[in-house]
């Protein structure tokens, strides 16, 4: 047998929060234990079928300060999604109307919502991060070969990807990918996700010289870096 039945059971925080968690044991390709908080604030385990429960337990001990703070996030952003209205969302900074379930934008390739098309919440998702995404492939190269020019660096070339852990990343053979999700920031923090890309095609690490680079660029980084991060612990979708 390649599974096992689902084990349930809860834990308690060291604020105090009692928290069900699901262990999925399998005996097919899992090789380390892995957590994730799902949306009802659940703690999902993975783990290989021949873990003993002590060492689930002492692992979640050692994790309890991120189970706590993964389960804020995932209440914050489901408090977010249910007392959001459905009149405008996030572009660049501000704030633009909706119309038809789609932001009233004009994207060359995203036609207007047709009525009664889309009407559960999963489907308005689908039409929005296809609005932003086909948003994000018109605005961003333009912002990354300006940056690139100061930078001294030109990327391969620019992906938009669906990335939510994070803005963007770097491979090293000079693509840059950036997260849809960055066309909900103003410009001046978009513009610092790219100039920290960008500068890992120089440097790939984040050692004194990287950030030595990254302040040439941008002199302001350390405070837009700050404003990225509660930006990131708020994103509404």
């Amino acid at each position: 047998m390649l599974a096992m039945e689902p084990e349930r059971g809860s834990i308690h925080l060291p604020n105090g929060d009692v928290v069900p968690f699901v262990v999925h044991r399998s005996h097919r390709r899992v090789r380390t234990i892995s957590l994730r908080i799902q949306d009802d604030g659940t703690l999902a385990i993975r783990a290989p079928g021949g873990t003993a429960t002590k060492e689930l337990m002492d692992v979640l001990a050692r994790r309890a300060s991120w189970i706590s703070d993964g389960r804020d996030l995932v209440a914050g952003r489901r408090e977010r999604a249910a007392t959001a209205g459905d009149t405008s969302v996030p572009y660049l900074g501000g704030q633009v109307p909706l119309a038809g379930g789609l932001p009233a934008v004009r994207i060359p390739g995203i036609p207007d919502a047709p009525e009664g098309v889309g009407a559960t919440h999963a489907d308005r998702q689908r039409r929005l991060e296809a609005w932003y995404m086909a948003a994000a492939r018109l605005e961003l190269p333009s912002r990354v070969a300006r940056l690139a020019h100061s930078v001294g660096r030109p990327p391969s070339r620019v992906v938009v990807s669906r990335q939510r852990a994070a803005w963007g990343s770097c491979a090293r053979d000079g693509t840059v990918r950036l997260s849809w999700r960055v066309m909900l920031l103003r410009p001046a923090l978009i513009d610092a996700v790219i100039v920290h890309e960008l500068c890992h095609l120089i440097h790939h690490d984040h050692s004194p010289r990287f950030w030595r680079e990254v302040e040439r660029v941008l002199p302001e980084h350390r405070s837009l870096r700050a404003e990225l991060r509660a930006a990131q612990r708020a994103l509404p979708f």
